[in-house]
């Protein structure tokens, strides 16, 4: 038998030290006893312990505690299956986590106002599969397809300054995306997305060519445009002898106490802007759309035109989860505690004849 939550049955462990503790507060009690009347005078009051009975009724207490623990550590029974029809897109996001996204020409900073953005559209999706893939110079599988919405919630929470490497290839991450989404055969392409948040700065990769195998593939980007065109500085942690210990504990402390300096190149700040140039291009060559975030969401603007993805109907999915079988544990606790209850305190003592 599986239990959910095995850690409280080590409660059963304190069964045999109540046992032990009874039995020796008991043969405390009894010679505490004779150690204030004589056995000779309970003799003569005609008045004896019926340990039979005490002893009953403390199995009984015990009992119902042990049934308790077992229903408390939720016992599993058998696999149950449903069948649930699914309907909905394969959309898989691409989120640039080049450093230049923590730019602040958006407020708080391009990261996090993505982060939010995407929070919100995920919110109002039902029955699509969402997956997520981090870029910079390197593309990634952060969080599978899956249409487990508050997973892909939690693993965009888990976005942040950590995650932030150099700077952005389009084409890398826009290729992943691509490969992932071709492994479901039993969808058609008409039935798939890519939704690329990025400010649209790239290290000249070749876009054009795998911009041209999705829309043959009929893959559409939608691209969301983040910055502004003015742009802004790049804020870096300040040097300290902490860079050469916890990087972590730089980005995210650092970082958000206002505690950086701006990056530098030659001498000059470098001013990160939103190349909406390059993210217009993606979503044309792709049929797609381009939506600038500015800085507002867009939320619904971005949820219709994902809406406007064919609907696929997949084939019938089973989900197995497990019987919660507690009641057969928490019945018979109930049933032991309120005989333990009913023993009468006079059976517990039995008077003899003179």
């Amino acid at each position: 038998m599986d239990f959910l939550f095995n850690d409280y049955l080590y409660l059963l462990l304190a069964i045999p030290i109540l046992a032990v503790l009874y039995y020796l507060s008991d043969k405390y009690a009894e010679h505490m006893k004779y150690q204030i009347i004589s056995s000779a005078l309970f003799m003569k009051m005609g008045i004896r312990e019926n340990h039979k009975i005490r002893i009953i009724s403390f199995a009984f207490l015990l009992g119902a505690l042990i049934f308790f623990i077992l229903a408390l550590a939720r016992p599993l029974g058998d696999f149950i299956s449903t069948d649930q029809e699914m309907s909905g897109s394969e959309i898989l996001i691409c989120f640039d986590v080049s450093t230049s996204m923590l730019a602040r020409d958006v407020k708080p900073n391009r990261l996090e106002h993505g982060k939010e953005t995407l929070r919100r559209v995920i919110k109002e999706l039902r029955g699509d599969r969402i997956g997520i893939v981090i870029f910079s110079e390197n593309p990634s599988i952060f969080c599978p397809l899956t249409n487990d919405y508050s997973a892909v919630l939690s693993f965009i929470d888990e976005i942040d300054y950590d995650y932030l490497n150099g700077g952005t290839k389009l084409a890398d991450a826009l290729d992943m995306a691509m490969k992932i989404l071709q492994r479901n055969q039993e969808i058609t392409s008409q039935g798939k997305g890519i939704i690329i948040i990025s400010d649209g700065e790239d290290q000249g990769s070749p876009v054009d060519s795998i911009c041209k195998k999705l829309k043959d593939e009929g893959i559409k980007v939608v691209a969301l445009g983040l910055g502004t065109e003015e742009g802004g500085p790049i804020p870096v942690p300040k040097k300290t002898l902490f860079d050469m210990m916890d990087k972590k504990f730089i980005f995210n402390d650092f970082l958000k106490q206002e505690e950086y300096e701006y990056k530098k190149y030659k001498g000059k700040t470098v001013i990160t802007k939103l190349d909406a140039t390059q993210m217009k291009n993606v979503a044309k060559l792709t049929n797609g759309k381009y939506i600038e975030l500015g800085s507002s969401h867009k939320t619904l603007e971005i949820v219709k035109t994902l809406n406007q993805f064919k609907k696929f109907k997949g084939k019938t999915k089973k989900f197995q989860d497990r019987e919660e079988i507690f009641q057969r544990f928490l019945l018979p606790g109930v049933i032991l505690l309120i005989l333990h209850l009913l023993i009468p305190e006079e059976w517990r003592r039995k008077k003899s004849s003179l």
